[in-house]
């Protein structure tokens, strides 16, 4: 197992204080509390995962340089020129989040724990088995 590097990681990987479903609905809320927050490392000294905020901190970049919400800028930016069929995303060890827009589906698979035995076999594996139940399914 490899340890996660040291790099650009922002070191903001929760919200530091107790957040709610409510909390998470509230983007200008949620992205000001993130950008008070101090950052649980000095850059570069550590690294970790962003599961819970990562999304937060992206879009809020990407809403002040473009001025488009994520989704937004995905969809011009990202799906269209794709012609929007399908898209996906592979992480550290393994996560795996795939989107099939002619379906209505997208299949999450997030570790706990890189694992750099089968790369990304586990993810695709049931990426596969989601594919083919929905294909099924229609017949």
């Amino acid at each position: 197992m490899r340890p996660a590097p040291a790099g650009p990681y922002p070191g903001l990987p929760d919200f530091g204080e107790p957040t709610t479903v409510a909390d998470l609905y509230s983007w200008p809320a949620i992205t000001a509390r993130l950008a008070a927050q101090a950052p649980q490392w000095t850059a570069g000294t550590d690294g970790g995962y962003h599961s819970i905020t990562f999304g937060f901190l992206l879009g809020e970049v990407v809403r002040r340089v473009t001025g488009r919400d994520l989704g937004t800028f995905f969809a011009e930016e990202v799906a269209a020129p794709l012609d929007g069929r399908t898209c996906s995303w592979g992480g550290w060890g393994g996560s795996l989040v795939y989107n099939d827009f002619d379906r209505r589906m997208t299949v999450s698979y997030v570790m706990n724990r890189i694992l750099w035995d089968d790369g990304y076999a586990r993810a695709l594996s049931i990426v596969f088995a989601a594919i083919e139940r929905v294909a099924a399914s229609r017949t």
